[in-house]
């Protein structure tokens, strides 16, 4: 289960870890969303949000520290921090992540860039709330389908392997996870 189905309020994925989000009484299940309706990005927007994170059903004030999104909002929020005219924090992480750090309320939030997340959505994640589970039985294996786990690099004289396991996500706490969406460029 992915990132859009958690960071969720039951229009995407009406059930999730077992739990309907309908059913009366689940809210705690339920993440929260906060829509610009279809306005250009702002400030106020991105404080807006991570707000909503701090002040979450459940949250007990521990919000967000990281907020993922795709390339064109990561442009969107770097276009806003740099016309507000505020230092930001870069920082680069193993892998190739490189992140903005943005400050509201005294607190820190690093936005990642991914290309691999979904467009239009800047989601706000408590990495406190979250958990990688690993089945019992699951171990980490190396790819090697066609029987060889060594694959040579196309113009290089290097060989990579892929290793991978099947795990999940588990959030322990929805009401801080947040995400922002039907927002447009910044003026």
């Amino acid at each position: 289960v992915g990132l859009l189905a958690h960071i969720d309020d039951g229009t995407n994925a009406a059930t999730i870890q077992g739990i309907t989000r309908a059913t009366a009484g689940n809210n705690y299940s339920k993440a929260r969303l906060v829509s610009a309706g279809n306005a250009s990005l702002t400030e106020a927007w991105l404080q807006q949000a991570m707000q909503t994170s701090y002040t979450g059903l459940f949250s007990g004030g521990k919000g967000a520290t990281v907020a993922l999104c795709d390339p064109q909002s990561m442009r969107y929020v770097a276009k806003l921090l740099i016309t507000k005219e505020r230092f930001v924090d870069s920082k680069k992480f193993a892998g190739g992540y490189s992140t903005l750090t943005y400050q509201v309320g005294g607190k820190a939030v690093e936005f990642f860039e991914d290309r691999f997340a979904y467009p239009g959505y800047i989601q706000w994640i408590n990495e406190d709330a979250v958990e990688l589970a690993f089945a019992s039985d699951a171990k980490f294996r190396w790819m090697d389908e066609d029987g060889a786990i060594l694959q040579r690099v196309i113009g290089q004289d290097a060989y990579e392997a892929t290793m991978y396991v099947y795990s999940n996500l588990v959030f322990h706490n929805y009401g801080s996870q947040v995400r922002l969406y039907s927002y447009a460029a910044p003026a």
